[in-house]
Formats: C-alpha cells, structure tokens, sequence
C-alpha cells in the first residue's frame, strides 16, 4: 500500500508535458515505422481492427494518406475505424 501510494503522489506531481516528452521519445525507440502495408498485412493475418488501431497508436508511423493512398486501403477493405487512427496519427509522424 505504501508503494502504491507513494507512485500516486509522484504521478501527480509529474506535468503532463513531461509525460507526452517521454511518450513521443518511446515512439522514437520502438523500431521501424509503420506503413500502410504494415497495416494491411496485420488485417491480412486477421488481427482485429481493435489491435491494429491499438498498434498505431504508440507507434513511430509514416503512413501515406493521400487521396490515393486512403482509396487503396478501402479497396483492399481496410476498416474505416483503422483508416481514421492512420490519419489521426501524430504530426510529423506520417508522410
């Protein structure tokens, strides 16, 4: 309990600026980026949208989403849900 109690106190005190800085370096050390095809062939290995989209989100990713790009992946049946965590991933974290 006192453990506990002790990592509450100290996440309160931490800024949250201090928090995104330490999120945006682990995405930098996680390995290669993600791209489309990395997403497609998650889904073509019947992963759920569910764990792709949860994928993304920590993940250094360089995703195409131009217009011909997003039409690509709907064709090939991506989900609308993993579509838009691909566009919504971070700025400077896509193509």
């Amino acid at each position: 309990m006192r453990l506990f109690n002790a990592v509450f106190l100290l996440s309160l005190c931490i800024p949250n600026g201090v928090v995104l800085a330490h999120n945006a370096q682990e995405r930098q050390v996680n390995g290669k980026a993600l791209v489309n095809a990395d997403i497609t062939d998650m889904l073509d290995a019947g992963l759920s949208p569910e764990i792709v989209t949860a994928k993304i989100a920590p993940s250094t990713c360089e995703f195409d989403t131009s217009p011909g790009a997003l039409k690509a992946l709907k064709t090939r049946n991506v989900p609308g849900s993993v579509i838009l965590a691909m566009v919504q991933a971070p700025a400077g974290m896509r193509k």
